[in-house]
C-alpha cells in the first residue's frame, strides 16, 4: 500500500475523486482502475500494481487526512486535543461507505475531529467566561477579543473548516447550503455553553428542559447538512429546506442518537457531574437508575421505529440521503457528544 501509494502523482481527493471515483465504482476495483488511468497507468501489471478493491480506495482517502491532521498541529496550543482522526474517519466510513462519495467522508471527518475539539474545550477544560467570549466570537464571527491565546487557535480551526466547504462548488445554491450549515454549528456550540453553564450551577435539570437542549447538543442537526454538502449534485437547496423543516425522520434520529449516547456514557461523566438523561430522569421520577435505563430504552425503540417508517414513505429527497441517518444516529455513542 505504501510503494502504491508513493508511485502515484499527489492524490487530491478534492478534485481527484470526482473523475477517479465514478457512479459505477462500487464494483471492486473499478475505482481504481479509473484512478490509474487518469494518472497514466493504462495497464496496472506495467508498473507492478494490481487493481484495488474499493476497501483499499476508501483507506487511501484515509491517508490523505492524516497530513491535514498534521499541518493543524493542534497539540501546540491546545494540550488537551485528542488524535482521533482515525476514529472520526471508520465512523464516517460508517455513514456513507460507498466509494462515490469520498468527498463526503472526508468533510464529516474532518467536522468530527473540529466538534471533538469544541466539545472538549467546553466539557472540561475552559472557564465559563472564556466559553462565553467564545460562543460570541463565532455569533459575531470576529476573534479579537478572545481572552486567551488557546481560543484563537480554536476559532481558526473552526473557521479554517468553513472556508474549505466554501471552495467546492458541487452544490447548487452553495451559499445558502453553506450558511445553512455554519446556523446549525453556532447553535451547537450555544447548547454547549448552556451545558456548560449547568455544570458549574451543579444542578440536574428536568428531563424534557434537558433534551431540549441535548437534541441540539448531540450534533445531529449539524452532521447531516456536512454529509449533504459532500454529496454534490445529490443534495441542493431543496433537500436543505427539507432539512429546515425537521422532518420526524431528523428529529427522531436526533433523538435515538443522543439517548443512545448518554446510556452509554462514562462513569467518570457521571461523577463529574455532568447533566445526562438517565439522571435527570432519575431525580425528576425519583426511580431507580434500572428502571430509567429501561424507559430510555423504551425510548430509543420507540425513535427507532419512528425512523424505520419515515425511511419507507415516499419522499422528494433522494434516498442515498435519507439512508445515511440510521447509521449516523446509531454511531451516537462514537460522536464528539457528551
Amino acid at each position: 500500500m505504501r510503494m502504491l501509494f508513493y508511485k502515484w502523482p499527489c492524490f487530491d481527493p478534492y478534485n481527484d475523486h470526482k473523475q477517479a471515483l465514478s457512479s459505477n465504482s462500487q464494483r471492486n476495483g473499478s475505482a481504481s482502475r479509473a484512478f490509474g488511468k487518469q494518472h497514466g497507468a493504462r495497464d496496472f501489471s506495467s508498473i507492478g500494481l494490481l487493481p484495488l478493491p474499493c476497501g483499499a480506495v476508501t483507506l487511501l482517502h484515509f491517508l490523505c487526512l492524516t497530513p491535514w491532521w498534521k499541518e493543524l498541529d493542534l497539540a501546540k496550543g491546545l494540550p488537551y486535543v485528542r488524535d482521533r482522526i482515525a476514529e472520526g474517519f471508520f465512523q464516517s466510513a460508517g455513514v456513507q461507505f460507498e466509494p462515490n462519495f469520498a468527498l463526503s467522508r472526508i468533510l464529516l471527518t474532518k467536522c468530527i475531529q473540529i466538534l471533538a475539539l469544541v466539545d472538549d474545550t467546553y466539557d472540561s477544560y475552559g472557564t465559563l467566561q472564556e466559553l462565553q467570549c467564545f460562543t460570541d466570537a463565532l455569533e459575531r464571527g470576529n476573534s479579537d477579543q478572545l481572552p486567551a491565546d488557546y481560543l484563537k487557535i480554536l476559532y481558526k480551526a473552526v473557521l479554517d473548516f468553513f472556508e474549505e466547504l466554501g471552495d467546492d462548488e458541487g452544490n447548487e445554491g452553495r451559499s445558502y447550503c453553506i450558511n445553512y450549515t455554519k446556523e446549525r454549528y453556532k447553535e451547537v456550540v450555544r447548547s454547549y455553553l448552556v451545558e456548560a453553564q449547568w455544570f458549574y450551577d451543579g444542578h440536574l435539570r428536568p428531563f424534557n428542559e434537558y433534551m431540549h437542549n441535548a437534541l441540539i447538543s448531540s450534533c445531529f442537526s449539524l452532521l447531516p447538512p456536512v454529509v449533504f454538502l459532500g454529496v454534490e449534485k445529490l443534495a441542493g437547496v431543496k433537500e436543505f429546506k427539507w432539512l429546515e423543516t425537521n422532518p420526524k425522520l431528523v428529529e427522531a434520529s436526533k433523538f435515538f442518537g443522543r439517548l443512545l449516547n448518554d446510556m452509554v456514557a462514562r462513569k467518570d461523566e457521571e461523577k463529574e457531574g455532568h447533566c445526562l438523561a438517565g439522571n435527570c430522569y432519575m431525580k425528576e421520577y425519583g426511580v431507580s437508575k434500572e428502571k430509567a435505563m429501561e424507559e430510555l430504552r423504551k425510548m430509543c425503540d420507540n425513535a427507532w421505529k419512528d425512523m424505520n417508517e419515515e425511511s419507507m414513505r415516499p419522499t422528494a429527497v433522494p434516498m442515498p440521503l435519507i439512508t445515511q441517518y440510521k447509521p449516523c444516529s446509531y454511531d451516537g455513542s462514537c460522536f464528539p457528544v457528551r
